[in-house]
């Protein structure tokens, strides 16, 4: 067992209000630690979206992708064409079925949440080498990963969306970390799907320490 230099603290039965998700018995935790619900960061984010002059079409089906040559031309929806230069796949665990409609393909795996010690509900994505898929592809332009969260979701969201994307999009050379995490590391490369979802497999249990 490892040991780290952190402040925490044994949290009782008459705390657990603190933190809805921890047990009766008691948990460790510390008092940095934080509690929010996905759909309140959502709306709050959207809120502010909306205030900066975003427009959004939540349930519209989207049904393709309109490209000229190898660059993004816009996004054919149920509802219409939106015409654009950008796309941004944030699809998650149907980011793989999002990149093929360009003919990217790229292992975004859903592997379903057992065994773990907190309830957890739907199918968290992982990729081989358990990194983030973020960024466009040398091979059609304007279309942008934000995908393989490798579980970390509501956490993580910040720094994908927030910055990596952000900054593959506004700086000319981004950092030498977030050009690391472009999808051309899986493009550039033979692999297969077997292999590939065993990987992700191993990654999602070394991530909640199973079997190991």
């Amino acid at each position: 067992m490892k040991s780290v230099d952190a402040l925490s603290e044994l949290l009782g039965p008459h705390q657990r209000h603190h933190d809805p998700r921890r047990p009766d018995q008691g948990d460790p935790g510390r008092p940095s630690d934080g509690y929010l619900q996905p759909y309140d960061l959502a709306m709050a984010c959207q809120c502010r979206a909306r205030a900066a002059g975003t427009r959004f079409a939540t349930g519209v089906r989207v049904t393709g992708i309109m490209l000229e040559g190898d660059a993004v031309s816009g996004v054919e929806t149920e509802r219409g064409r939106i015409r654009c230069q950008t796309a941004i796949n944030a699809a998650d665990t149907h980011a793989w079925h999002v990149a093929r409609i360009v003919g990217l393909e790229l292992p975004v795996v859903p592997v379903r949440a057992a065994g773990v010690r907190h309830v957890l509900r739907g199918w968290p994505s992982f990729t081989p080498d358990g990194r983030f898929i973020v960024g466009a592809s040398r091979r059609v332009r304007g279309f942008v990963m934000a995908g393989g969260c490798n579980a970390h979701g509501v956490s993580g969201s910040a720094g994908i969306g927030g910055r990596h994307v952000v900054e593959t999009l506004l700086e000319r050379r981004p950092s030498a970390y977030v050009q690391s995490l472009g999808p051309d590391r899986f493009l550039d490369v033979a692999w297969d799907w077997p292999a590939a979802r065993r990987a992700a497999q191993g990654v999602y249990e070394i991530y909640y320490h199973l079997g190991r």
